[in-house]
């Protein structure tokens, strides 16, 4: 199974939940490939520095290589669940790629922590993994 979590800008939330899905999946022995992207995602750019911080310093994730893609039609076809992190962006996604069933938008939105504190990073990404366990609970994830 390909998931691709999907935000905006492909720096701060759909990193967070590729890396907390892989270690999930690594840990739980899931066959899953984990990917991110961003619908307006600028190429090449790095992790912010805070979702770098909560990564290493919450969920014990030390070296998270990172940079920003946009989501392509190829990316889209090659993933089997396409995560957005808002309604609003499922929305832009039913747009671009036609009302798809892989597109299974995150339970609540998570809000969006760009140059934000710490804590609203942590926020996030503690949102983005109460989420997984939901998806993962009504069985649209699986290993």
């Amino acid at each position: 199974m390909t998931v691709t979590f999907v935000c905006t800008g492909n720096t701060c939330r759909s990193p967070m939940g590729e890396a907390i899905l892989k270690k999930l999946a690594a840990a739980r022995g899931w066959d899953m490939r984990v990917l991110s992207a961003g619908l307006y995602a600028e190429p090449g750019r790095p992790l912010s520095e805070n979702a770098r911080a909560v990564l290493r310093q919450v969920y014990h994730i030390p070296d998270f290589d990172h940079v920003s893609r946009p989501l392509t039609r190829e990316l889209f076809d090659r993933s089997d669940l396409v995560i957005p992190m808002t309604e609003g962006h499922a929305r832009i996604l039913r747009e671009r790629f036609g009302n798809s069933d892989k597109i299974v938008p995150m339970p609540g939105d998570v809000g969006d922590p760009w140059g934000g504190s710490f804590a609203e990073y942590e926020a996030s990404a503690r949102q983005i993994e109460a989420g997984i366990g939901a998806l993962r609970e009504r069985g649209a994830l699986h290993g």
